[in-house]
């Protein structure tokens, strides 16, 4: 387990809050995705309450997963020599859909407050130059952000939340 693993893990069993991650699909996941990626439902939940959200895993994870299964179902695709040994981590990590850790989801989440004004945060965030076809893409961007930050805030306290942002 790597470091970064173990301290999203430790504030976990710090703040007394579970976290259970469920595979939903694969498919194209943030609006501009041409390629698919293994999409989860995860949600936190502790004595202030809970929150869930969907979670879109990297593409390289998914293309290691699906990889690792083709190659554990005996297909006859094979990895370039430089890649095998690289294959058969990723064969003994993952199962048939392997969930994101504590870290993968922690690191992700809104864990600042987003700017409330759209027209600032899009500023601050280089969305202005944005043709204005685009504004009701960004918008919803911007509403997700501002929802799920308030989601988080609901299940920690101001000095929890400070220890979750060193989660990056």
């Amino acid at each position: 387990m790597s470091e970064y693993t173990e301290q999203a893990e430790k504030f976990l069993a710090d703040t007394q809050t579970t976290l259970t991650v469920e595979y939903l699909r694969t498919a194209p996941y943030f609006h501009s995705d041409k390629e698919s990626r293994d999409i989860y439902r995860f949600t936190l939940k502790n004595e202030r309450g809970e929150y869930s959200s969907e979670f879109g895993n990297s593409i390289r994870a998914t293309e290691d997963r699906a990889n690792a299964c083709k190659y554990r179902a005996g297909s006859t695709w094979r990895p370039s020599a430089k890649d095998e040994a690289a294959l058969k981590a990723s064969i003994a990590r993952h199962k048939e859909h392997p969930k994101p850790n504590a870290y993968d989801i922690l690191s992700c989440i809104e864990k600042s407050e987003p700017e409330p004004i759209f027209e600032d945060w899009a500023r601050e965030l280089g969305f202005d130059d944005a043709p204005m076809v685009d504004y009701p893409k960004i918008r919803a961007i911007h509403d997700a952000c501002l929802t799920q930050y308030a989601g988080i805030c609901r299940l920690f306290t101001p000095e929890q939340m400070e220890q979750l942002q060193e989660i990056s």
